[in-house]
């Protein structure tokens, strides 16, 4: 089966036009009389080829597979299966963890403390916001937004036009926000439609938002890092463990501010009174909702970052903490549910090890 599948998954990707997606589904049958329903999207961006898989036996629900592809002769040999398991070795932190991509940086010197994986590229989920609140406080470095201004939601599309499963913070027509609670919403609920009113009323929608950030990032020479959309729900967010590290301490460099004001924050509330017409009616009443990012407050030191989950990527974090005058910053990527044990569990896991390890040295 596994030959079958990669057979027409690389025939497909060769078939179409560099930087076009496509989306395409195809029956696979066997000669065993086996039919199931192969539903592929397909990248060739940059030299790359990004196959997302669903539903096929034998492969994880929606896993995400990234190779480099440098050339069409050696294609197959990129989806080795053994390639999958590549070990990068590790730079003085001696340990071992289940999740799949790893990173711990050295937030003061950029030294990698610990990688495994660091250079494979991954859906980015959720923690595509951090790109967005990069932009966003470069606007309020400038002084073209106030972060206490309020914003009136003048359309229900913020909410509306949300898939029903996705994270929101409950943004309807007729309230008014400020732009500190939408950064709020972003970082500590990792809310949609905070995300797309943002790139609405600042960047002339999620088109002009991502040639923004993309040329950004090109500037800075985040050549692994690309980005479809603000919220995280698109598949072709991608990132790598390492370049992702660095860009986020880029960010944590820039606004160490939000680390105390914003992403410290164990839980949000929304809508309050001032965000409320008196006499209007609304679908949603007053929720508080934890940080998703649950090493803020029971994790001494931590501090931040961001979480991010779609079932295509697993769960996925960015987390921070400082002890002793010293911050290091974790990456992990991929951590999926396995023999009963909740994936964002061993996540967890896996991050107090790192930064116990990595506090360890600088003792």
């Amino acid at each position: 089966m596994k030959k079958v599948v990669f057979f027409l998954l690389i025939s497909l990707a060769f078939s179409i036009t560099p930087n076009i997606l496509q989306e395409a589904e195809m029956p696979i049958v066997e000669t065993s009389n086996v039919s199931v329903s192969l539903s592929v999207q397909v990248s060739t961006c940059d030299n790359q080829i990004t196959v997302f898989l669903e539903h096929i036996p034998n492969f994880p629900e929606q896993e995400a597979v990234v190779k480099e592809v440098p050339d069409k002769k050696n294609v197959m040999s990129h989806f080795d299966d053994s390639a999958e398991g590549n070990f990068s070795g590790l730079r003085k932190v001696k340990t071992k963890i289940k999740t799949d991509i790893a990173i711990m940086i050295d937030c003061d010197s950029g030294e990698v403390l610990y990688e495994k994986n660091a250079d494979r590229y991954w859906t980015a989920a959720s923690l595509s916001k951090v790109f967005l609140l990069y932009l966003v406080m470069q606007k309020v470095d400038r002084g073209e937004i106030d972060l206490d201004e309020y914003v009136d939601i003048e359309k229900e599309e913020w909410l509306g036009n949300m898939p029903v499963d996705a994270t929101t913070m409950h943004l309807e027509q007729g309230q008014r926000v400020t732009y500190r609670q939408l950064i709020q919403g972003l970082a500590i609920v990792s809310a949609n439609d905070a995300a797309y009113l943002f790139v609405n009323k600042l960047f002339g929608g999620k088109d002009n938002y991502a040639r923004t950030i993309n040329d950004l990032l090109s500037k800075y020479g985040f050549n692994q890092l690309h980005v479809e959309e603000p919220s995280g729900m698109s598949g072709f967010n991608r990132i790598t463990a390492r370049q992702f590290a660095d860009f986020c301490n880029l960010y944590i460099n820039q606004n160490s501010k939000l680390l105390k004001e914003v992403h410290s924050m164990t839980s949000f509330t929304y809508p309050l009174k001032d965000n409320l017409v008196e006499g209007r009616k609304y679908r949603y009443k007053t929720t508080t909702r934890n940080n998703t990012n649950i090493l803020v407050g029971k994790y001494d030191g931590a501090d931040g970052l961001k979480t991010g989950f779609l079932s295509m990527s697993g769960f996925n974090i960015v987390a921070t903490a400082k002890r002793n005058g010293k911050r290091l910053l974790v990456v992990l990527l991929g951590s999926k549910t396995k023999g009963g044990v909740n994936g964002k569990v061993t996540l967890v896991e896996d991050a107090k090890k790192l930064f116990d390890k990595g506090f360890d040295i600088f003792k």
